[in-house]
């Protein structure tokens, strides 16, 4: 075949030559269309932190991509003038989601205890699990849990006109709760369920038409208490598996409210064998959380939704009402369902994997250089923003057991009964708290400012060494500068009242600000070396005075006479008590900012230094 020349195939097919001789001599390797603005490495990267923080479940929105991609840019010390200030555009986004087979989806909330449960815990579960019921038929695997129905039919997909923003349906409801506990076998047998009131009184009306065998209770709170579960543990539990013969195992959460002494004698006697899941694990080991109750709760609003049509009743349920509606989702309960969620949790029949693939994937280490570290640091900023440590108050959990074992009643001894205490014991601490307290200090002051007098009162002043008896000068003044040219003035929390001897001060200044004027810094006598751990007060020079601030050498540098300090704050409402802040304040000064090194401050209970100086005062 022919060969046609470069110069004809440019004529022939109206391409420049130059284009065509570039192509076949490999000088034209880009891809035609807009070029990447992020090299292929860089890309990579980015899907693989997109990935990991999804796994760790932060993951990412379109405005932390893009806040991502801007943190590296910069870092990088790259400028794509077809970004806006470096932040990439929405067509970018779309093109980056594309290109990399990624997509939008909308993220389910989940309480960062639970996203605490990790593949380890899971397994060590199901080794103690494996022992407790081997040998034990499924009809002898027992689930328990707790739930609530509520007087909410919820919200419902109606057909309307386009543009309108809010479609309301008027129909009677309320925040009114109704407790329940059910309970049922992995061979798909379920137990009467247990319903408690919120109520003071429990009447005869708000028992009839209800599941037969069905237990009523009620408590001021609504919830299940230790009395309402050694209720049903020994009214519908017992009678039910007392004929049953060989081990019998429950399985459910480990609440303080579900377990007393009295109980786990009982099990014990009868031989059954109460095992406690791993705690905020029930989304994943719960078998009525994972296949029984979402369908039953929208049974449950199909039921309460035709009832609100066909009665007159206006507010909340009626108590005496409920135990039909409830005989209606009683019916409507499946025995497949709690067999399957026996099946997906993995308890029985006994296989962990079921409960492990839906566990985050172990995560790896990702290498690299430059491109890595910098997405790194980045990372670590869209972290900080998202995560917090601060850990909300949660429901009293049970004793301290070993999760997937049998629970015997020395467990109840050997730990305590934290959280399960008396009435009586609560109102004997409530009367001596009242007793120890009778004396109250009715001032403007706080116990913090109080404890910082007292630890004050223990500090002593430390004079400076003046080799030129010369005085440091009484008179002192506000410093409006900053301290030097390398580090600037951190700014003070709280005001800090002082006494009124002082003449020259600002009273609505803090005192941790308060400086000395501005003299001859030579009066001072410094050491010929330093050494880290020394404790020494430097000072800063502003326009018209002076600054000195206490900290602690970190690191010496003989050569360039410099050193490092780790400088502490004022602890607020105290003249003489330091604390370290929790971003380390440090900052590199020569030998010659240095005043004086101070002796070893005494550390109070609190952990706060005790330096008292008439420079820091």
């Amino acid at each position: 075949m022919d060969q046609m020349s470069i110069l004809k195939a440019s004529k022939k097919y109206h391409v420049p030559y130059g284009t065509l001789w570039n192509k076949i001599h490999g000088l034209h390797g880009l891809k035609p269309g807009g070029q990447l603005r992020l090299s292929a490495e860089a890309e990579a990267s980015l899907v693989k932190t997109i990935q990991h923080l999804t796994q760790w479940k932060v993951p990412l929105d379109a405005m932390d991509i893009c806040c991502l991609v801007k943190s590296y840019l910069d870092k990088q010390g790259i400028v794509d003038r077809r970004f806006k200030n470096n932040y990439p555009s929405k067509d970018w986004l779309k093109s980056f989601v594309s290109r990399h087979s990624l997509t939008f989806r909308r993220a389910d909330n989940v309480k960062p205890a639970r996203a605490e449960v990790d593949a380890d815990m899971v397994n060590n579960f199901f080794d103690e699990l494996e022992e407790t019921i081997a040998g034990v038929p499924a009809a002898n695997v027992y689930n328990y849990d707790e739930t609530n129905v509520s007087d909410d039919p919820g919200a419902k997909i109606v057909v309307t006109h386009r543009g309108l923003k809010r479609v309301e349906r008027k129909i009677q409801h309320s925040k009114t709760c109704i407790s329940l506990m059910y309970c049922g076998n992995a061979a798909g047998q379920f137990l009467p369920p247990m319903v408690v009131y919120k109520a003071q009184n429990c009447y005869n009306e708000w028992t009839i038409g209800g599941p037969k065998g069905t237990l009523y209770d009620n408590t001021l709170s609504g919830w299940f208490d230790s009395r309402c579960f050694e209720r049903w543990f020994n009214e519908l539990f017992l009678p039910h598996v007392s004929d049953k013969p060989g081990l019998k195992v429950i399985i459910g959460d480990n609440l303080a409210s579900h377990f007393t002494p009295q109980v786990v004698e009982s099990s014990v006697a009868n031989n059954i064998a109460f095992t406690c899941l791993i705690p905020n694990s029930t989304h994943i080991l719960q078998p009525l959380d994972v296949a029984v109750f979402g369908p039953m709760k929208r049974e449950w609003r199909k039921i309460l939704q035709q009832w609100r049509k066909e009665s007159r009743v206006k507010g909340s349920i009626p108590k005496n009402h409920f135990p039909k509606l409830l005989n209606q989702l009683q019916n409507q309960l499946k025995e497949e369902n709690i067999v399957s969620g026996f099946r997906a949790t993995g308890i029985f029949p006994l296989d962990r994997q079921q409960a492990l693939k839906r566990m985050p994937s172990q995560n790896r280490d990702i290498g690299g250089e430059t491109v890595v570290s910098a997405f790194n640091e980045s990372v670590a900023e869209i972290l900080q923003q998202h995560c917090s440590n601060q850990k909300t108050p949660s429901r009293t959990r049970g004793h301290k057991v070993t999760l997937g074992k049998r629970m015997t009643p020395s467990d109840l001894r050997n730990t305590g009964t934290k959280g399960t205490g008396t009435t009586s014991q609560m109102n004997s601490h409530t009367t001596a708290g009242k007793t120890s307290g009778s004396i109250v200090d009715t001032g403007t002051r706080s116990s913090d400012q109080l404890d910082a007098e007292s630890d004050d009162s223990s500090c002593t002043d430390v004079e400076p060494v003046d080799n030129n008896n010369n005085e440091v000068l009484s008179n002192t003044k506000l410093s409006t500068g900053k301290r030097g040219q390398k580090r600037k003035l951190r700014p003070a929390s709280v005001p800090v009242p002082h006494d009124s001897s002082d003449t020259n001060t600002d009273d609505d200044t803090p005192l941790s600000k308060l400086s000395v004027a501005a003299h001859d810094s030579s009066s001072m006598d410094t050491p010929a070396s330093f050494q880290i751990g020394q404790w020494v007060i430097a000072k800063y020079a502003g326009k018209k005075s002076v600054t000195y601030f206490a900290g602690q050498i970190t690191e010496v540098d003989n050569d360039e006479d410099e050193l490092t300090v780790n400088f502490v704050k004022r602890q607020a409402g105290s003249r003489s008590l330091f604390i370290f802040p929790e971003t380390a304040d440090t900052d590199t000064l020569g030998f010659d900012d240095i005043v004086l090194v101070l002796p070893e401050p005494t550390v109070n209970n609190r952990q706060q230094f005790c330096i008292s100086h008439k420079l820091l005062l």
